[in-house]
């Protein structure tokens, strides 16, 4: 019944959600809840703020160990399997101009936690190239090993 309920309401904002933008009463928000690839600990949220110009992503994290973190939004919105190579490669529908997927790196203090802010002027919440149903993907420090994965779902945010 949850997931139903999930369901319309998601339905009611993609159909929603741009007008309400554009008419400036609501801010479309969308969210990846990120959770560990096997052996890992890394867990948290990401969300991506649609603003006039550009997106605002806000990363909160814990667990992370020391290190610059990359991240990067994937092809797919599948974080299934245990090491989260399920998720494909990264997102890019620029096809290799600008690696709109990466999303820098997140460098966590000495709890291993991360605040993260970033102003994003390549990705999107809307259209053909919205990233909203891929995953964002976190990897370890100086590997490609992934270490967190999380779906981004489309959500309201009536700030």
């Amino acid at each position: 019944m949850i997931k139903q309920a999930l369901k319309l309401m998601v339905l009611a904002v993609l159909v929603a959600g741009p007008a309400m933008v554009l008419a400036g009463t609501s801010k479309l928000t969308a969210v990846a809840e990120m959770n560990p690839t096997a052996g890992n600990k890394v867990q948290g949220e990401i969300k991506f703020i649609q603003e006039k110009g550009y997106v605002l992503v806000e990363a909160y994290l814990e667990n992370l160990t020391p290190g610059a973190h990359p991240f990067h939004v994937h092809e797919k919105g599948d974080c299934s399997a245990a090491d989260a190579s399920s998720a494909g490669g990264h997102f890019n529908p620029q096809k290799g101009k600008v690696d709109t997927a990466d999303l820098g790196k997140l460098t966590p203090d000495n709890k291993g936690t991360v605040h993260y802010k970033y102003k994003d002027k390549l990705i999107h919440l809307t259209g053909a190239n919205s990233i909203v149903g891929h995953s964002v993907v976190i990897h370890a420090s100086g590997s490609p090993a992934r270490i967190a994965c999380g779906v981004i779902q489309i959500l309201q945010d009536n700030k």
